[in-house]
Order: C-alpha cells, then structure tokens, then sequence
C-alpha cells in the first residue's frame, strides 16, 4: 500500500477509467456491461 496509495474514490476511479478504455469500441470488444450501465445508461 506504501508504494501504491489509493485514492479516496479509488472504486470510482477504477470504474471510470474501465468505461473510458471500452466507450469507443462497444461492438468489437467483449466489455463488462456493469460498467457501461453504471456511466452510460444509454449504452
């Protein structure tokens, strides 16, 4: 933990940068739909 801290919205930080990786290739990438429902409802 020393070499690595997490931030204080570590969860969060790690769920937005999963959406921001798979948002542009919906159709050719086997993406975790959790994550999709969770920042893009429309997805």
């Amino acid at each position: 933990m020393h070499a690595h801290p997490r931030t204080l919205h570590f969860k969060e930080d790690i769920i937005q940068a999963s959406f921001d990786g798979i948002k542009h290739k919906l159709e050719t990438t086997f993406v975790n739909a959790d994550v999709l429902a969770d920042k893009d409802p429309h997805c």
